[in-house]
Order: C-alpha cells, then structure tokens, then sequence
C-alpha cells in the first residue's frame, strides 16, 4: 500500500474500468454477449495504445501528435 492506503497497479485506471466493464457483462444473454464483444474490443485497443506509448520516447510521441493534428489541417495549433 502507498500514501493514504493507494496502492500501485499495473493496470491504468482506463483498464482497470474496461476491464470491470467486461467481467460484469452477462454472457447468457444475447445482449450481454454483444456488450462483452465490444468491452473486449475497447479492452484490446487500449491495450494496444498503452503499449504503443510506453514504447516512444516523450520526444517521438510530441512529434508525431504534431504531424497528425497538422494532417487534420489545424495549422494553428502547436509549434
């Protein structure tokens, strides 16, 4: 246990709440299979973000959020 009884997880909060999300649905009904699809699927692409960012370095990371919000046209932003 950390400061104030926090703990430190391995999980991001974001995760941890996707992850909540999927093991509550209710897989013997349809609607419960469909939401567990998309939990899972929300699940995979945060996984897949998280990995992404922990692999580029702070620099690499500004530049190419720079190059992709110039690519949407928002010449105004930024350096």
């Amino acid at each position: 246990a950390g400061l104030n009884g926090a703990t430190q997880s391995v999980l991001s909060r974001p995760m941890q709440r996707k992850l909540v999300t999927l093991v509550h649905c209710q897989l013997v009904e349809e609607e419960g299979r469909i939401r567990a699809m998309r939990a899972a699927r929300s699940l995979g692409e945060r996984t897949v973000t998280e990995l992404i960012l922990q692999h580029q370095n702070p620099q690499q990371l500004s530049s190419n959020l720079w190059a992709a919000v110039r690519a949407r046209g928002c010449q105004f932003l930024g350096p």
